[in-house]
């Protein structure tokens, strides 16, 4: 016989798909106040199971949204208790990490304002103000900062000297990871240098289109040289970072949340036909065509009947009919193979590069990637020493290997 607690957990999977249909509800009247309405009525909200809403809100990393949104209209008191109780945990949580993590943004941006490093916000650390107007509102695990591949060592010796240590790649890709003991918890920044991890985006002209047509920063975070990605390319990269980063899993509702909440605040403008053109340029067609329609369907169209689209029918249609390049449909057959690690990781980013010049590029970027990259990460005060680390990088790979 199963254990109480196993029966409950049960018991919230098989009601899951209800609980999510009416955290979702929830969740749009932050753009939709009807949505809201229809779901505080006094019978629609007597039959909502909170506390299998709650165990989804939670494991989705959606709770924050969903105790300010319970804060409207004050339906916080028709909550149970305990349920309102966790809700409140999960905001005031989600509030002091996020607060270390702006701090700490706030410490960076300075240093790398000083030292000439542009810096570009992405994910979260973008979302959370500019979408969200309340770091509160939208959990963090990192900070993810995107600067420009020639400022990579620059920016690693601003880190390194604010106390933060590297944990350097074996692999010469697209990010390092960094971190530093704040309090009691780790702060953590992925610094990138492309917007995706396959280095396919790296030679299609995606980087330079989405430095020019990033937004300035204002407020308290505001150095002059920080930067957001403009509305097109933030759609772009939020549905690409599910479809190229986690094709293979269950990606988190936050994700998908985080692309409605882009859409609902830019619905009257943001350009379609250049979202469009430039996913057609970039090679980026899969991702939009599969991440939006099922935010569509999701969050405005659970029922055909009173849809009300944030998007143009003719912009849907268009983007149903798009067709991926050879090259981009390669890349995702290959990426949806599997788990990828160590050489299939590899293997996949070579033969998806367009051409032998990318994939000799690319090759030899991984065999002497820059020397002041190599000596930042590895922390080396002598300059003469630097040549020893390339052998070094290669023995720690091969080990892997075996």
């Amino acid at each position: 016989m199963a254990a109480p607690t196993e029966m409950h957990d049960q018991r919230r999977d098989s009601d899951r798909p209800t609980a999510v249909q009416s955290l979702r509800l929830c969740l749009r009247g932050r753009w939709e106040p009807a949505a809201l309405d229809a779901a505080s009525t006094q019978s629609a909200w007597s039959h909502i199971d909170w506390p299998a809403v709650c165990h989804v809100a939670q494991c989705e990393g959606l709770a924050p949204l969903l105790y300010q949104i319970t804060r409207v209209k004050d339906l916080a008191a028709d909550l149970p208790p305990a349920v309102d109780a966790e809700l409140r945990r999960a905001y005031l949580g989600t509030a002091r990490r996020n607060a270390i993590l702006f701090n700490e943004l706030e410490r960076l941006l300075p240093a790398l304002a000083a030292a000439e490093v542009p810096v570009l916000l992405l994910k979260g650390a973008a979302l959370a103000q500019v979408i969200y107007g309340n770091i509160a509102l939208r959990p963090m695990a990192d900070l993810d900062l995107l600067v420009r591949e020639k400022d990579v060592p620059a920016a690693l010796r601003v880190f390194l000297t604010l106390g933060y240590g590297i944990t350097p790649p074996l692999v010469y890709r697209s990010e390092v990871m960094l971190h530093r003991q704040v309090q009691a918890e780790k702060a953590l920044v992925e610094l990138h240098w492309s917007p995706f991890v396959p280095p396919y985006y790296q030679y299609s002209g995606l980087i330079d289109w989405i430095w020019d047509t990033a937004l300035p920063v204002a407020g308290d975070l505001g150095t002059g040289s920080t930067w957001v990605l403009g509305p097109e390319a933030q759609l772009l990269h939020l549905c690409g970072h599910i479809q190229l980063h986690h094709a293979n899993e269950e990606a988190k509702q936050l994700w998908f949340h985080d692309i409605a909440e882009v859409i609902a605040h830019y619905r009257d403008t943001i350009d379609w036909d250049e979202t469009l053109a430039r996913a057609k340029e970039y090679d980026l067609v899969l991702p939009l065509q599969r991440i939006v329609a099922r935010v569509i369907k999701e969050y405005w169209c659970p029922s055909p009947a009173g849809c009300q689209l944030p998007v143009p029918a003719r912009v849907l249609e268009r983007l149903s009919v798009l067709r991926p390049s050879p090259g981009e449909q390669r890349l995702h057959a290959m990426l949806e193979t599997g788990s990828l690690t160590g050489i299939n990781r590899l293997w996949v980013d070579l033969v998806t590069l367009p051409g032998p010049k990318a994939r000799l590029q690319f090759g030899w970027r991984n065999l002497f990637p820059p020397a002041d990259y190599v000596r930042a990460c590895y922390q080396i005060s002598n300059r003469l020493q630097v040549a020893l680390y390339y052998p070094y990088r290669w023995l720690l790979f091969l080990r892997g290997l075996v």
